[in-house]
């Protein structure tokens, strides 16, 4: 016959819930239980000894899962309230004391007015079972369970044997112990036959070879000369007792702000370690008060600890990022070019104009440039050194030199002196001495502009033997040619022509060259 599953609900009541009330055998209490339970087959319940009512509203079992001395008996087809016949069938098959009886009868009435006081469900005949217990433990299938359960613990008479049972044994996952060192705790003692051989002690257990986390049971007997038995239902608890280990191989780093570094690339650098759930099986919380925020410059955590498959927690390990800006800024002139020019020495506000500024990180101005030092004097036609300094509010500096050149406004001059021999007795006008110098090919005829800027006659004429005068030419490029000519006066009415002995010195860039020239020109002053 199927046995069926309430008795598991009744396990799981005793087990899980610490509910489990006795009524010592001159009460008459009921205790009155019912709950949901769940349960995994790994799971091994020892029940007390003791007299039962169980009810469930659902699935069967075989007595198989029942392991130990326990004697049950089903209501089939029997009406809650059953009948004489029924009870002294039950009062025979359990072995259940007259006194007894009056307290399952109590039981079972109060059964039948819990299932059917307000409530509209039909009761399942076959769904009621009274048991007799004495040292008996369950392994359960997992499985949903509502359960109507009673007990009223049976009255032990003295023995004249006892058995060293009624113990947990707790068995640590690092350092198992077989079955056969637990199974050397037990002894028995008969008060009238003494010790009880081990030989006479019996065992049975779901105690695993392979050990494994879980709860098992043994059962273990003695049976005296006069085959008097005895019997202790307990516990194997195979616990892991240590914690996870969670390792880090550095506890800061720095990152460069805008360097991809990821929050997954930071965990890399945790390991985990347990010495019986394998790392990629432990459970892991973490806490990431970084997010994979490498653009932002801050300092951040990532935490963590892991759980193993027994629930034992590690300490958590904290793991410090602190994003930096590293990177100094750039200075460099606009345009590209490679130094300033200018037509007038700067002052510090002219000279910041000419750069620009950049940061990886931070936004920055020209107008935060410092001018470190300025060789500059003022000087037209000669480079200078100018250092520029900036630091951005990380800390990081730039310093870098640049060179700063000022225009020669006046333009490169050459100097040409020539001599030109006139009759003393004649008068020539600034006009006419200009169309005699260009006649010679003195002056350029590519010059936009020239002027003399000296006076080298009176109204009397010629009072000196000797004049010098000034000839200025001015190109297109600016360039401004300066010519000395020296009117050499000579008195000699007879001959109409002239002479520009020409002993030029040229200087130009710092180097000189002195050239002699002489020709004759016809003069012709008027036409």
């Amino acid at each position: 016959m199927k046995k069926i599953i309430v008795l598991f609900g009744m396990v799981a009541v005793l087990f899980y819930s610490g509910l489990f009330s006795k009524a010592d055998s001159s009460s008459s209490a009921v205790h009155q239980y019912h709950q949901t339970f769940e349960f995994s087959g790994n799971d091994s319940v020892i029940l007390e000894s003791g007299y039962y009512i169980l009810y469930s509203f659902f699935d069967y079992i075989d007595t198989d899962w029942l392991k130990g001395d326990v004697t049950t008996t089903h209501s089939d087809g029997v009406d809650i309230e059953e009948s004489e016949a029924d009870r002294s069938v039950l009062q025979q098959y359990l072995s259940v004391p007259e006194n007894k009886m009056a307290e399952l009868d109590m039981l079972q009435q109060e059964l039948k007015e819990n299932l059917y006081n307000g409530r509209n469900w039909s009761i399942p005949y076959d769904g009621i079972y009274f048991a007799k217990i004495n040292g008996c433990a369950v392994l359960a299938p997992t499985v949903n369970l509502y359960i109507e359960c009673f007990y009223i613990k049976e009255e032990i008479s003295a023995s004249d044997m006892t058995i060293s049972g009624g113990k947990t044994h707790l068995v640590d996952i690092s350092s198992p112990l077989t079955l056969e060192q637990i199974q050397q705790r037990y002894y028995a003692v008969d008060q009238v036959d003494g010790t009880i051989d081990s030989s006479q002690l019996y065992f049975e257990s779901n105690y695993p070879e392979k050990i494994a986390l879980g709860q098992y049971y043994i059962l273990v007997w003695a049976k005296d000369r006069q085959n008097n038995v005895t019997y202790s239902a307990d516990y194997i608890l195979v616990k892991d007792l240590s914690s996870p280990i969670v390792e880090l191989k550095q506890e800061k780093i720095v990152v460069d702000v805008h360097d991809v570094y990821t929050s997954e690339d930071a965990k890399k650098l945790f390991t985990f370690s347990d010495n019986y759930t394998p790392s990629e099986e432990l459970i892991c919380f973490w806490d990431d008060r970084y997010q994979s925020n490498f653009d932002t410059i801050g300092t951040y955590t990532i935490g963590v600890y892991c759980k193993d498959k027994d629930g034992n927690a590690s300490a958590t390990k904290t793991l410090t990022i602190e994003v930096k800006d590293r990177i100094a800024p750039t200075i460099q002139l606009k345009d590209g070019v490679e130094k300033i020019i200018s037509d007038h020495p700067l002052n510090e506000d002219e000279i910041k104009s000419y750069f620009i500024v950049t940061d990886n990180y931070y936004e920055l101005s020209n107008n935060e440039l410092v001018v470190v030092s300025n060789t500059c004097d003022g000087t037209e036609g000669k480079d200078f050194k100018i250092v520029i300094s900036i630091t951005d509010p990380s800390g990081n500096q730039e310093t870098k030199e640049f060179l700063y050149y000022i225009t020669d406004t006046t333009g490169p001059i050459i100097y040409v002196k020539d001599t030109l021999y006139l009759p003393k007795d004649q008068l020539i006008t600034n006009e006419q001495l200009l169309e005699m110098l260009k006649n010679a090919g003195l002056i350029s005829k590519n010059a936009t502009a020239v002027t003399v800027t000296s006076s080298y006659f009176d109204a009397s004429g010629f009072q000196k033997e000797q004049y010098d005068v000034l000839i200025s030419e001015t190109f297109s490029d600016q360039t401004t040619v300066h010519k000395v000519i020296t009117l050499q006066i000579i008195d000699s009415k007879s001959d109409s022509s002239y002479w520009i002995v020409l002993p030029c010195v040229l200087i130009l860039g710092g180097l000189s060259l002195t050239i002699i020239r002489k020709k004759r020109y016809e003069l012709t002053l008027f036409s």
